[in-house]
């Protein structure tokens, strides 16, 4: 089960050179650690941690 796009679309690795695979091949864990909406998503909760008066 992959996206519509995975297949295409190889990531950096953590060293900015290309990586070996594309997001299709990779373990879903992995993307899901670089994905931008991942990363989307750990902004909104810091921002909300380090914010609490939203919720008062």
């Amino acid at each position: 089960n992959t996206f519509g796009w995975d297949p295409i679309f190889q990531p950096d690795n953590e060293l900015g050179q290309p990586g070996d695979k594309t997001f299709a091949e990779m373990d879903k864990s992995i993307k899901n650690r670089i994905s931008h909406r991942s990363r989307s998503l750990q902004l909104v909760k810091d921002y909300f941690a380090t914010h609490p008066e939203y919720f008062s």
